[in-house]
């Protein structure tokens, strides 16, 4: 019983250790030049590191070079059993006329390790909320729109699943 409460011991330490000393800023920096060749770029944020995550506020978001959006705060916390990547008050650009103004209240992103397949998306946004997942092994990404109406401008990229739902599918 005590080897048992010993290895216990050893494998809490190891995940607290694991947590702390993981370098966050250099994961984001990562992060980033995997991003780099998709000509998704981030930038004018400020960083934070916590010992468990890691902070990224007031930066812009672009994609091939059009300033997609600001976001005011992001979090992203690494770790072995789970990661997790909040994202709060998105605002894109009022300027892309092909889309709606939209503003992202909070989006969470999650992934584990034990179910690899999959990363689900859970969020709210000016529309209403949001459901749905990204099939890492299909390449599939689908969300759920729970609104009441659907703008003009989105109607065309979206299918009505039943009153009230709206779901958006693409393949990568």
């Amino acid at each position: 019983m005590k080897k048992l409460l010993k290895w216990i011991a050893y494998l809490l330490l190891f995940v607290l250790f694991f947590i702390i000393f993981t370098p966050k800023t250099r994961l984001y920096y990562g992060l980033e030049k995997a991003l780099y060749p998709s000509q998704i770029i981030v930038s004018d944020e400020k960083i934070r590191e916590t010992p468990v995550s890691l902070h990224i506020e007031n930066g812009k978001l672009f994609f091939k070079d059009i300033e997609m959006g600001e976001f005011e705060h992001i979090a992203i916390y690494p770790d072995i059993f789970f990661n997790l990547l909040k994202i709060e008050h998105f605002q894109k650009n009022r300027e892309i006329s092909l889309l709606p103004n939209i503003t992202l209240t909070n989006l969470t992103i999650f992934y584990t390790p034990f179910y690899p397949i999959k990363a689900w998306i859970k969020g709210k946004s000016s529309l209403g909320s949001i459901k749905g997942y990204v099939n890492l092994r299909q390449r599939r990404v689908q969300i759920d729109l729970f609104a009441s109406k659907l703008p003009g401008q989105l109607q065309s990229l979206m299918k009505k699943i039943k009153e009230g739902q709206y779901r958006y599918e693409y393949s990568y």
